[in-house]
C-alpha cells in the first residue's frame, strides 16, 4: 500500500453513492415518490438481478482503515476500524429494527461462514455497522447479537456518529434513506475487506449464491 493514499472528500463520495440502486427493507414496500426513484423490493431470489445492480459498485480502492472515526461496539467499547487490521473482514450495514432485508443479510453472512472450513473461521471477522445510530445504541446492538446468535468473539456490531456512518456508506457504495415510517430503504450488499481494509469483493443482493464470495475468501485466507 502506498504511504500517501488519502480518502477522497466525503461529499464527492456521497454523490457517487447516490448512483447505487436502493432496495427497500420490507417485502411489500410502496414506491417512494420523493427525490429519486425507489424500486419496490423484489423477491429475494431475484434481488441481485436488477439490470442497474450488476457488477461491482464504484467502491474505493483505498483502505477504510485510514478513517479516523471512533465507533462504539455492542459492549459500548470505543474502537476505530483500524483495530480490525490483520484479518479479512466480512462487513455489511444494517439497522436492527429492519424486519426483512437486514436479518436476511445476517443469514447470508452466516451462510458464507458456514461454507468455509472450520479451521478458517477464526481467521475472519464479521462486522455489522448500523445505519440508524439514533436508535441502535450499544445495548440494542448487544440484544440484536443475542437474538441472532452472533458470537462476540467473531462478530462486531458498531454504531457511530451520523456523519461517520454516511461517509463509510459512501466509501462502500451503499445508498440508504430513512423513510417516513422510520424504516430505511437501502442497498443490500456484503463487502469483503482484505487484511489492510481495502475492498476485495462485493456480494450483492439477498439470498444470492455465495460460491464466488466463498472462493474469494478461501483464496485470501490461503495466503495467511
Amino acid at each position: 500500500m502506498k504511504a500517501d493514499r488519502r480518502i477522497a472528500h466525503p461529499t464527492f463520495l456521497i454523490v457517487l453513492a447516490l448512483t447505487i440502486t436502493l432496495a427497500a427493507c420490507h417485502k411489500n414496500a410502496p414506491d417512494d415518490p420523493s427525490d429519486a426513484p425507489l424500486p419496490r423490493a423484489v423477491p429475494a431470489a431475484t434481488d441481485s438481478t436488477d439490470p442497474q445492480d450488476k457488477g461491482d459498485p464504484d467502491v474505493t480502492d483505498e483502505s477504510l482503515y485510514l478513517l479516523d472515526a471512533v465507533w462504539s461496539d455492542q459492549s459500548a467499547q470505543p474502537m476505530q476500524l483500524a483495530s480490525l487490521r490483520g484479518k479479512p473482514v466480512v462487513l455489511s450495514m444494517i439497522f436492527t429494527s429492519c424486519g426483512w432485508a437486514c436479518p436476511t443479510i445476517v443469514q447470508d453472512m452466516k451462510k458464507i461462514a458456514g461454507r468455509l472450513p472450520e479451521n478458517l473461521q477464526d481467521k475472519l471477522r464479521y462486522v455489522l455497522v448500523s445505519m440508524d445510530p439514533e436508535r441502535d445504541t450499544p445495548d440494542v446492538l448487544a440484544g440484536y447479537a443475542r437474538t441472532h446468535h452472533l458470537d462476540e468473539g467473531r462478530w462486531t456490531l458498531l454504531r457511530g456518529e451520523s456523519t461517520d456512518v454516511r461517509q463509510l456508506a459512501a466509501l462502500l457504495g451503499i445508498r440508504y434513506r430513512k423513510e417516513s415510517n422510520g424504516q430505511f430503504a437501502h442497498t443490500n450488499m456484503i463487502t469483503i475487506l482484505d487484511e489492510e481494509g481495502e475492498v476485495l469483493h462485493v456480494h450483492r443482493g439477498l439470498k444470492s449464491d455465495p460460491t464466488d464470495t466463498v472462493d474469494k475468501l478461501q483464496n485470501l485466507l490461503a495466503g495467511n
